[in-house]
């Protein structure tokens, strides 16, 4: 008894030791702030993902090809594709799996609020908060949470001023 004793004080400091060492901090951006902060916001559709290493950390980022169906801010045209670079992804059957960072999924729909990065690349603003999904059936974008996309874009044109 006095052994297994032990072993439940050593476990709950081992778990009160990770706990602490690792905590997690929730934020939840509103639209508004996922708006003003944008250098692009466009509704589309994941094409394609690839993934590759970092070239100056032990990263594995992922790149998404992302044809734009409608543009709400910036100079991007219907039709047009965008490459999005999170991190997290998987490599040769390793993977790194980043909590914050969106999971973008080929054929799946989305509105995205984007930052200009490098060679090209755009930056979901706030991680996951940056993108919102839509449900996809039949090759077809439904409501998200109740609102469908035209009342989503008012939302966001709203939150410009617009």
């Amino acid at each position: 008894m006095l052994r297994s004793k032990r072993q439940a004080i050593f476990l709950f400091f081992v778990l009160l030791t990770f706990i602490i060492s690792h905590p997690t901090i929730t934020w939840s951006a509103d639209l508004d702030y996922l708006s003003v902060n944008s250098d692009v916001i466009v509704f589309g559709k994941t094409l394609e993902t690839q993934c590759q290493w970092a070239e100056t950390s032990l990263n594995i980022l992922t790149h998404t090809t992302f044809q734009v169906d409608r543009c709400v801010k910036g100079h991007i045209k219907s039709g047009d594709t965008v490459t999005i670079e999170t991190y997290g992804g998987t490599i040769n059957g390793m993977k790194q799996k980043v909590a914050s960072a969106p999971t973008f999924q080929g054929g799946n729909y989305a509105l995205v609020f984007l930052t200009s990065g490098s060679n090209g690349r755009y930056h979901v603003v706030q991680d996951k908060e940056g993108m919102i999904p839509f449900a996809n059936k039949n090759g077809k974008p439904l409501k998200q949470k109740g609102k469908g996309l035209s009342n989503m874009i008012q939302d966001v044109n709203l939150a410009l001023g617009r």
